[in-house]
Order: C-alpha cells, then structure tokens, then sequence
C-alpha cells in the first residue's frame, strides 16, 4: 500500500506516490495544510509527514488499534477509536502520547469522526449484528 497523491489541485492532473508512503493508508491532511497523517499496515501506528521538514516521523503507537482518523478543526489533534481498547483517543500534534476521551466499552460497530464546531461525531451500526428473516408470498 503507498499513499497516493493526485496532483489534480495544482493543475498537473498528474498522480504520483507521496514520498516515504509505502506500506501506508488512510491518509489525512490537516486543516492547515502543515501536515498529512497516515496509519500503518496493521493500523498500530499514526504517523505524521511535516510539510515544513519534509519527513515523516511516528506519531503515536497503540497497543490496540488506531481507527478511523479524524483531524481537529484546528488542526492540533487527530482524533481516532482504538477499538481493542473501546476507547475514543486523541493525540496532539507535537506529543507522541495519547489520551482517552470517552470510554465507548458498552458500545460497538461504531464509526466517528469530528463535526465543523469539534463535536465529537458517532454513527452506531447495528445491521452487522442482527439477523433478518423476511418472509414474502408472491402471486
């Protein structure tokens, strides 16, 4: 897997593979265009690509998972369910240490992400676990 880069907004129209990618995905840009964050294969660890320094470094690694990244409004946190550990983390840009938001154990098949006003965002899917059984009589 590399994180691909469609040059489409610079007029180019070309697509090249971003630098430094391979083995990556789920790539996020800032708000503020200063960094693209993107999760490893095995979604263990978020890594951060400084824009300004032209490197990508480790982030943040997590023992369980890292789901589902979502950038602040702001730009100072990418924000992610660790569904091994049901929790809801955050990490700040400049730290390499996460923190719990909410304690989401009782929940599962959730997906999340950050609404405009940084509002933290879940949608429950509930058809993964439940089973229908319809019975139709034609003509």
């Amino acid at each position: 897997m590399q994180v691909v880069v469609c040059s489409l907004y610079c007029g180019t129209r070309e697509v090249s593979i971003f630098p430094g990618s391979e083995n990556l995905y789920s790539p996020r840009l800032s708000p503020d265009g200063k960094h693209l964050a993107a999760v490893t294969a095995g979604n263990k660890t978020l890594l951060i690509f400084d824009f300004q320094t032209q490197k990508w470094t480790n982030w943040v690694s997590e023992p369980g998972l890292i789901d589902l990244p979502t950038w602040s409004r702001n730009g100072q946190y990418i924000y992610y369910l660790n569904p091994s550990t049901a929790g809801y983390q955050r990490v700040k840009v400049g730290q390499t240490r996460s923190e719990l938001v909410l304690d989401l154990k009782d929940l599962r098949g959730l997906w999340s992400g950050v609404t405009p006003d940084g509002a933290a965002l879940f949608l429950r899917d509930v058809s993964v676990g439940e089973i229908y059984s319809l019975e139709v009589e034609l003509p």
